[in-house]
């Protein structure tokens, strides 16, 4: 906040009708674009003149002299309480001076808008020339300790620190510059580590280009350190490399018909640079091959479940359900179309007739959702033998949310979180032990699997959110980074 605010003088008669003042003359402005006004005549002259154009009639020229003074006035005051304010040396008694200032601006910022009718702003522009001191009055109120403050609120610490340290001892803002340059000195160093925590996560995930945005935000902060520009200059060869390498490979495999391998090899594509548009051209086009075939086989699947009374057909229904599985192994549709045949197979074998044969009975066919569900519990299932038992309680939460009425997930579900239990604490260890080293990836992870145990651990759930929080801030600056 400075006192090199502006006043803007809107015409609702569309840009053309307003002008803009400077030293030089008056000119064409946007309706938003400001004009600066200063202290101008004293008061008590300036009120005579606006009397005296009244009473001889020149009402409009009067008007807008009058409309003029009284937002300049209205500055000058702010700009006094302000300068109180600025010499004020405790920072605690200062601040509170300060935030008063703000407010004063806040309350005033409607009022410090002129609407002046098109023949009075067009015939009478000149009488703006009439308040001479038009950006004094701004300079003047203008600290250097205030400069830095709105690089700070605008996110440029570098620059706010240089500008802090450029306060010289004597000055009336030294000792509060001193304390907010400590300040911000440690959230420098700790946004420094956060992008090098998170670059260095990226990286052993394989997610290359979002390893190389945090290092180059990290390099933004650090300029000057070596090591940095070296990873970065590395990270970008092994990327294209990559990118080049994979891009060939998936080509090949599309060719070739090898739909299920040309389909990993998109995978890995997204992984390394999911900000690359001309590799998604090519995972696209593996993407809509691969879904034209999912889809046939599951629509033939599908089909002979409505003669599934007959041995052949539920063979023909779950080859095709299997031939998906093939092409995409985590398809929810298939997973849970293969259990229902399974169920269905088991159901007829204990209802044979008494000579053995089978009895031809019906199951009715279950809804979208609830099959649905059931692929999600069987790849909760898997995950559970696989040994990963956090993929296993997503899935498990996936099926319920499907279906709150599924036979087996609701139980499954609590036995594993039972046998989870006394890692608890061993995760929030972990969670703080990360977040503590600026590590919030890997901190947002742990306390979302404590969660994942105990969804109504409040600790967890406080600790989470404010973690991702501050994600979600350097997820700003990085996709702002990514569109440049």
């Amino acid at each position: 906040m400075a006192c090199g605010r502006t006043l803007s003088y809107v015409s609702a008669h569309g840009p053309r009708e307003v002008r803009r003042v400077s030293r030089t003359g008056i000119g064409p402005l946007e309706p938003s674009d400001p004009i600066l006004l200063g202290a101008g005549a004293p008061h008590s002259i300036e009120r005579a003149r606006i009397v005296g154009m009244y009473a001889s009639g020149r009402r409009a020229r009067a008007f807008a002299v009058q409309q003029i003074w009284a937002r300049s006035s209205r500055v000058r005051q702010i700009c006094a309480q302000q300068t109180r304010a600025d010499q004020i040396r405790d920072p605690e008694t200062r601040a509170p001076q300060i935030g008063a200032v703000r407010q004063s601006w806040g309350r005033s910022r409607s009022d410090l808008t002129i609407e002046l009718p098109p023949p009075i702003l067009g015939r009478y522009a000149r009488i703006l020339l009439l308040l001479p001191a038009l950006v004094g009055l701004a300079s003047a109120c203008v600290t250097r300790y205030e400069v830095g403050s709105n690089l700070y609120r605008e996110g440029d610490l570098r620059g706010a620190l240089e500008t802090w340290r450029g306060i010289q001892p004597g000055e009336a803002d030294h000792e509060l510059a001193k304390t907010q340059i400590t300040v911000v000195e440690a959230e420098f160093g700790r946004m420094l580590r956060r992008y090098e925590k998170r670059a260095e996560f990226y990286e052993r995930e394989n997610r290359l280009a979002e390893a190389l945005l945090s290092y180059r935000l990290a390099l933004k902060l650090a300029p000057d350190q070596p090591t940095l520009l070296a990873r970065v200059q590395t990270l970008v060869r092994k990327l294209d490399k990559a990118e080049r390498e994979t891009l060939a490979t998936m080509r090949t495999q599309l060719q070739a018909g090898k739909l299920k391998d040309a389909n990993e090899s998109a995978r890995q594509l997204e992984e390394l640079n999911p900000f690359n548009p001309s590799l998604q051209v090519d995972v696209r086009q593996v993407r809509a091959a691969l879904g034209e075939r999912v889809l046939r086989y599951l629509e033939e699947g599908k089909a002979e479940i409505g003669k599934a009374i007959y041995a052949d057909s539920r063979e023909r229904a779950r080859t095709n359900f299997q031939r998906v599985l093939d092409l995409d192994p985590k398809n929810k549709a298939a997973l849970g179309y293969l259990s229902y045949l399974e169920e269905l197979t088991e159901a007829r074998k204990n209802a044979r007739g008494g000579d053995g044969s089978e009895v031809a009975t019906q199951m009715p066919t279950p809804a979208q959702s609830e099959i649905l569900a059931e692929g999600h519990y069987t790849s909760a299932r898997r995950a559970e033998r696989n040994g990963d038992p956090f993929a296993a309680l997503v899935q498990y939460d996936q099926a319920l949310r499907l279906n709150p009425k599924h036979p087996r997930a609701g139980a499954a579900r609590d036995d594993l979180r039972a046998q989870l239990q006394p890692k608890i604490d061993e995760l929030e260890a972990r969670a703080k032990r990360y977040f503590q080293e600026e590590d919030l990836q890997n901190a947002v992870l742990m306390w979302r699997r404590v969660l994942l145990i105990q969804p109504r651990r409040e600790s967890a759930a406080y600790n989470l959110a404010r973690a991702e929080r501050m994600l979600a801030r350097l997820e700003e600056l990085q996709a702002g980074e990514s569109g440049s």
